[in-house]
């Protein structure tokens, strides 16, 4: 079962380090919910569009793991520590990590997606 996650997260980041928003946005549910900042969760594609465009802006490069891994049928719960670096407003480097709270919905066809995305967990 981690295997499905650890792929999911691959072709997350592939897309993320390429800018590639659409390849991104695929990964989400329609109502998906981005914690882009802590206490400011945005909701729907559009939301995580305009998000996501931000951190683009910085030009991030972000690397992904997997820690725990729960499943309950169609949800699953995954903790994923990360690390990113990016370019600050003010030009200098800047370096950011976490440990990722997400949740996945399996839609039909066994496809799972971003239900749920917290990158600085609780």
């Amino acid at each position: 079962m981690t295997q499905v996650f650890v792929e999911l997260h691959a072709q997350w980041q592939d897309a993320f380090n390429a800018a590639d928003i659409d390849g991104v946005l695929a990964l989400y549910t329609e109502d998906a919910v981005l914690v882009p900042s802590p206490g400011n969760p945005v909701q729907g594609k559009d939301g995580i569009r305009a998000a996501l465009q931000q951190f683009f802006a910085m030009k991030p490069h972000i690397d992904l793991g997997i820690g725990i891994v729960l499943q309950s049928g169609d949800v699953a719960l995954v903790h994923a520590p990360w690390t990113m670096t990016a370019t600050g407003p003010d030009g200098n480097p800047m370096q950011m990590a976490g440990t990722a709270h997400e949740v996945f919905r399996r839609q039909p066809g066994e496809q799972w997606l971003y239900a749920i995305d917290h990158p600085f967990g609780s």
